[in-house]
């Protein structure tokens, strides 16, 4: 579940759909994975907030990261593409859409 909402939350809704990837002009961090993924309950509920661990944002990256043979996929949904601290997470998604390199 916490990798669909990172998945959609933050790198699908922060892709740039020219270039493939995630995280050039908006950076993308653990801090705004956390913030983006996290739960805040209505005033009043019982229901406690919660916010994913920095460990466990970067565990449903790898798993991200990873081919998913029970699903028939042949690509995984996030590709490594060069992080550095200072400009975030890239995933390279055009060879996600585009496995064969065609568009």
């Amino acid at each position: 579940m916490l990798a669909q909402l990172i998945y959609l939350r933050v790198f699908r809704r922060h892709m740039d759909y020219a270039t493939g990837t995630a995280g050039l002009t908006y950076r993308i961090d653990y801090q705004t994975i956390c913030d983006a993924v996290s739960f805040i309950p209505d005033p009043g509920s019982q229901v406690r907030r919660w916010t994913p661990t920095k460990g466990e944002v970067r565990a449903t990256i790898r798993e991200l990261e990873r081919v998913l043979p029970d699903l028939g996929r042949a690509v995984p949904l996030l590709i490594e593409a060069g992080s550095n601290p200072h400009r975030g997470y890239l995933g390279d998604f055009l060879k996600t859409i585009y496995p064969t390199g065609r568009r």
